[in-house]
């Protein structure tokens, strides 16, 4: 069963029991959709451990400041916490940041862990 829960610019949808999480985020995301948003993660990670995430951008122009900065602190607290995670874009600008997102100093290539960022550019 799927449970779907819409913000202002986030769609949460929770597949595979989940374990899976979907994001589609459209128009620009705010301090206020990370404070929904992050308590999702935390209840799922507490259910099931390690969660792969899915992130679909549509029609997507990018985070508030306040968004930005709630962004670099869930990264911060949660990066061992998701087994994979998958980009979906439409953008150039969204294919950049799914990039180095993939290289960030979090990211450990030395270990049998880690994998790219699955990128992929919708025209």
């Amino acid at each position: 069963m799927n449970e779907v829960k819409e913000m202002s610019a986030v769609t949460l949808n929770e597949t595979n029991g989940g374990k899976v999480l979907e994001l589609q985020l459209t128009g620009k995301v705010t301090k206020e959709d990370y404070e929904q948003f992050v308590p999702a993660v935390e209840r799922l990670v507490k259910e099931h451990g390690r969660i792969r995430i899915l992130v679909e951008m549509r029609d997507f122009h990018g985070w508030t400041a306040g968004a930005l900065w709630q962004d670099v602190k869930f990264d911060a607290k949660h990066f061992s916490d998701i087994e994979r995670l998958t980009i979906v874009g439409e953008t150039k600008w969204q294919h950049g940041m799914a990039t180095r997102s993939a290289v960030s100093p979090n990211n450990r290539p030395h270990s049998s862990e880690w994998s790219p960022c699955p990128i992929t550019i919708k025209s």
